[in-house]
């Protein structure tokens, strides 16, 4: 599980919790009678005997990133959009090395634009990256891109 950066600061508190099942849950408590309210922002395999649970959960301003046994995900927060989705590193795999399945993933934002994942002999540089793109004539939206270097 993982706090709002901004737990402090807001009167809504917000946490992210990665089960065994695969889920991802945002849980916000705030308002006038600190009334709970859930969102599920990921939903794993529909096969659970055979999928692994969100193994790593990380938070800076809007970005999440998690990694389950397969990838690594990375979502905007507050417009509950997927930003990337990468598979998991080659040296990572239990087929290389007998005892890797026991290492897991480590995520960690270095700073708000770049994610660090160390994963079994593999440490990965994921550096988001925004453009202004232009939309019907008027709008300029900004579109995110990610650059992994190994």
């Amino acid at each position: 599980l993982v706090l709002d950066p901004a737990h402090k600061k807001k009167s809504t508190k917000s946490l992210v919790v990665g089960f065994q099942d695969g889920r991802l849950l945002l849980t916000k408590r705030g308002g006038l009678f600190q009334r709970r309210n859930d969102t599920v922002l990921f939903q794993g395999g529909s096969d659970s005997t055979s999928y692994e649970g969100i193994e790593c959960v990380t938070w800076r301003g809007t970005l999440i990133a998690w990694a389950d046994a397969s990838d690594i995900k990375l979502l905007d927060i507050e417009t509950l959009t997927r930003i990337a989705h990468i598979d998991r590193p080659t040296g990572a795999r239990p087929t290389l090395y007998p005892t890797i399945s026991q290492v897991r993933p480590h995520l960690l934002f270095e700073t708000a634009s770049n994610l660090l994942v160390v994963w079994g002999d593999c440490l990965m540089n994921m550096a988001i990256q925004e453009t202004p793109v232009r939309g019907d004539g008027t709008s300029i939206t900004m579109r995110r891109t990610v650059q992994c270097t190994m």
